[in-house]
């Protein structure tokens, strides 16, 4: 409440008149971006008959323009029933969560009738458990947006970049979206800086890649790592494995679902060791596994930093 509190009294306000400045001043950036143009032109003595002299198949052009036309009215159509999905798809979520107590106790209920009594119990501690870490994973997504936001606007407020409500809002925004979406921002807001002034977005571009790179390697996996109890590294591998088998949505979701697979080993791994009889302590210390012998203690404890179901 307090962040959307602060976002709607001071964030808004000043994206609102950042926009208007921008809109306002946009003729006086697009002609002194051209002068720009034309003295490096001049500078490397690129005269108007050498640009005349380049030969330019309209033909080609034209017939790229169509196809390029057809394909953009496709792609508003796509858009249109993408935007139709959406707004469908949030209703149907609504209608679920303001129903999830009577969907959980239907749900419930088919389990246990249709399952046996162990397996449906195991069911739906996997699911709470699910549910939890993809919960604390939004939660952690959120974090890292308002982390983003105030890095950015510290850091053009330091080195005096115009714009700087303006372009944090568009990094956080787009910071929801992992591995990629700081990109997006990045081109986004040195766009708008080019049209102020080319080295702008030279300085904005330097300063964003170190950002990141410190922040993606360092405060990312441990805010959202945290969050969902999965560790850094486990962070970055999710994020390549998924990524790279399925795209965009495994860099979406693939966080979330490596926490639960990593949970369901991690208690699994503690349920065997109990029942081999091993101790915590003796896992800590270098080859107590080969010195153990063969049979198993009469009286063993496995310590556990958290208390595990199966276990009890």
């Amino acid at each position: 409440i307090v962040i959307l509190g602060a976002i709607i009294l001071f964030v808004v306000p000043e994206l609102v008149s950042s926009l208007e400045v921008l809109v306002k001043n946009a003729p006086t950036y697009i002609n002194r971006l051209s002068n720009e143009i034309i003295r490096l032109l001049q500078k490397y003595n690129v005269t108007q008959e050498q640009i005349n002299s380049i030969s330019i198949d309209w033909a080609s052009l034209l017939s790229k323009a169509t196809e390029v036309t057809s394909n953009f009215m496709g792609s508003i159509f796509s858009v249109a029933n993408g935007i139709f999905t959406m707004a469908m798809s949030f209703i149907f979520c609504m209608y679920m969560l303001f129903g999830k107590e009577k969907l959980t106790t239907h749900l419930k209920r088919l389990l246990y009738a249709f399952l046996p009594n162990r397996a449906a119990r195991r069911t739906i501690e996997i699911s709470s458990m699910a549910n939890r870490i993809f919960s604390n994973f939004v939660r952690g997504q959120l974090t890292e947006a308002c982390i983003w936001f105030f890095l950015v606007y510290i850091g053009l407020s330091i080195l005096r970049l115009p714009y700087a409500i303006l372009i944090s809002s568009i990094v956080a925004l787009c910071s929801l979206i992992p591995i990629i979406g700081p990109y997006i921002s990045m081109f986004t807001a040195g766009f708008i800086l080019l049209l102020v002034n080319p080295w702008y977005t030279v300085t904005y571009i330097v300063f964003f890649l170190i950002l990141q790179q410190i922040e993606g390697n360092l405060i990312y996996p441990r805010v959202v790592g945290t969050s969902i109890g999965l560790p850094p590294i486990w962070v970055l591998l999710s994020i390549i494995l998924c990524g790279n088998l399925f795209g965009i949505v495994g860099i979406l979701l693939g966080i979330p679902t490596f926490s639960v697979l990593y949970t369901l080993l991690r208690e699994s791994v503690r349920r065997r060791l109990y029942k081999k009889g091993f101790t915590k302590e003796q896992m800590q210390f270098r080859g107590s596994l080969e010195k153990r012998s063969d049979h198993t203690p009469k009286t063993t404890s496995l310590e556990t930093d958290e208390e595990c179901p199966q276990d009890r």
